[in-house]
């Protein structure tokens, strides 16, 4: 039961992150959208998002793998990097771009996780939240914190 709460916690939180990305970047500010993609990630990995994001993409794969990651959370971070990679690639940065369009597909070879952008809004919605409000409020359950700026209905 302690770690179904904490998966559920998990892909709440990362659903957030991901929700606070897709907002920045709709407002064009592709920098702050990036950040939030690796803090999101970096909490996923319980990691420092710097260190994680620096290794090579088998690296990045085989730590991943050593803790108690599963293949829900994995689709997470496969998303996250590739949303990344399309972020710095809009801004310039190819080199980069590339190194974690590998990263993504080096986890998710790791984890037998297919990337599919098609999933994305399911991913955005893990509870099945009906609305906003029901969302806010599941989230709250689950003690995810709303970013700066959230509107919370009520």
């Amino acid at each position: 039961m302690l770690e179904h709460d904490y998966l559920i916690r998990l892909m709440v939180a990362f659903a957030a992150g991901l929700r606070r990305a897709l907002e920045l970047h709709g407002k064009r500010d592709n920098a702050s959208a990036r950040f939030a993609l690796e803090e999101t990630i970096g909490t996923a990995a319980d990691m420092d998002p710097e260190v994680l994001l620096a290794l090579e993409p088998a690296s990045m794969a085989a730590i991943l793998s050593l803790g108690a990651m599963d293949a829900s959370a994995a689709e997470y971070i496969v998303h996250a990097l590739m949303l990344e990679a399309g972020y710095l690639e809009d801004d310039g940065y190819v080199a980069k771009a590339g190194l974690r369009r590998q990263q993504a597909r080096s986890v998710a070879d790791a984890f037998g996780v297919e990337y599919d952008p098609r999933r994305l809004e399911e991913l955005l919605n893990p509870l099945g939240a009906k609305d906003e409000e029901e969302r806010h409020e599941l989230e709250a359950r689950y003690g995810v914190e709303q970013p700066p700026g959230a509107v919370l209905p009520g």
